[in-house]
């Protein structure tokens, strides 16, 4: 009977022995799985800390961008926009098209023939 009772504990302290290096191995692969997610969570906290600091200047270059285009309302701007003094072509209401300046002289030929 103690033999068996001895056989047993021996079993008992194997088993306890296998649970402890389980333990230690689990411990190892939860470190592991750790420090992954912790590296992988930095990379992601860095992205959005760079992702909101080009969001802020873009609000600052808008913001820039309306300043510099307001003007009061019912008043013209400073400068003066000229017109082009040149017209490339020329459609009379028969849509008839000119392209050349020489036929500018005949158009009023054209016009009388109609």
């Amino acid at each position: 009977m103690m033999h068996q009772f001895m056989e047993n504990q021996q079993q008992v302290l194997e088993g306890m022995k296998q649970c402890a290096k389980d333990n230690k191995d689990l411990g190892f692969k939860l470190d592991s799985m750790y420090d992954h997610l912790y590296k992988n969570n930095q990379e992601l906290y860095e992205r959005f800390i760079n992702l909101s600091n080009h969001v802020k200047m873009v609000e600052v270059q808008v913001s820039q961008i309306a300043e510099g285009s307001k003007r009061q309302a019912n008043v013209l701007p400073g400068k003066v926009e000229e017109n082009p003094k040149f017209c490339k072509v020329i459609t009379t209401k028969k849509k008839m098209r000119f392209h050349q300046p020489l036929e500018l002289i005949n158009l009023q030929a054209s016009c009388d023939k109609a």
